[in-house]
C-alpha cells in the first residue's frame, strides 16, 4: 500500500496535539474534560432511531454541529482516525485458542499512524493498540460514517481536519466533541443547548 506523503506529518500533528494515545470517547472525556461536550441525537437518551425520520434527524444534527465546529475551528481536509488492536491470542467457546485482531476498515485510506496502549480490556495478550488515520476524507465517507454510527454499526471513528484543533467522535446516540478551549466548548453548547446531554 502506498502511503500518502502527508501521513507522517498528520500522525505527528495528531499525536503532538492530542497525545499519542487512542482517541476513545472515555479518554477524551477524562483528559480534556474542560474542552469536552456531549450532544444527544434523540430525546430521553434514546440511542437508536425508531424509523427513517429518526435517521434523518440524527444526520441533520451531526451535520449541523460539525458545520459549526468546522466554521469556527476547522481548516483543510477532513481526517478520520480509528483505533485497532494488534493480534492477540483469544479463547474460543470450546476452550481452544485462536489469533484475534481488530483492524478498522470503515473508511478507505486508513494507514498505520502510531502504536499506543490498548484502551480496551481484551486480555493480557493485546497490550497494544494501533491508531490509524486517513490523509484525506471525503463528504461521502463522512455521510457513510455518520449513517453507520446512527444505526449502531460503526465501531468508532474520530473526525477532525488538518488543523487538529478539534475532535468529533460520533457514537450511537450522539457525539462527543473536544474543542480548543472551554470558552469554545461553552459557545457551541449554548448554540445547541436543546441537544446537550443531561
Amino acid at each position: 500500500m502506498t502511503r500518502h506523503p502527508d501521513t507522517a506529518r498528520l500522525s505527528s500533528d495528531f499525536g503532538d496535539r492530542w497525545g499519542y494515545q487512542a482517541p476513545t470517547s472515555g479518554r477524551l472525556r477524562t483528559v480534556f474534560f474542560d474542552e469536552w461536550v456531549r450532544f444527544h441525537s434523540f430525546a430521553n437518551l434514546r440511542r437508536y432511531p425508531s424509523d427513517e425520520g429518526g435517521i434523518r434527524q440524527a444526520h441533520r444534527r451531526h451535520r449541523r454541529v460539525l458545520q459549526d465546529v468546522r466554521r469556527g475551528h476547522g481548516r483543510g481536509r477532513l481526517i478520520f482516525v480509528a483505533t485497532g488492536v494488534e493480534p492477540w491470542e483469544a479463547l474460543a467457546d470450546d476452550g481452544s485458542t485462536y489469533m484475534a485482531f481488530h483492524r478498522p476498515n470503515d473508511v478507505p485510506g486508513l494507514t498505520d499512524w502510531f502504536h499506543a496502549r490498548n484502551p480496551w480490556d481484551v486480555g493480557p495478550y493485546a497490550p497494544t493498540a494501533i491508531v490509524y488515520g486517513t490523509a484525506k476524507g471525503t463528504v461521502r465517507d463522512l455521510d457513510r460514517v455518520l449513517h453507520q454510527t446512527i444505526i449502531g454499526m460503526q465501531p468508532g471513528l474520530t473526525i477532525t481536519d488538518e488543523s487538529m484543533n478539534w475532535l468529533y467522535c460520533p457514537y450511537d446516540g450522539g457525539a462527543d466533541i473536544v474543542l480548543p478551549t472551554s470558552a469554545d466548548r461553552d459557545r457551541l453548547a449554548a448554540r445547541h443547548e436543546r441537544w446537550l446531554s443531561p
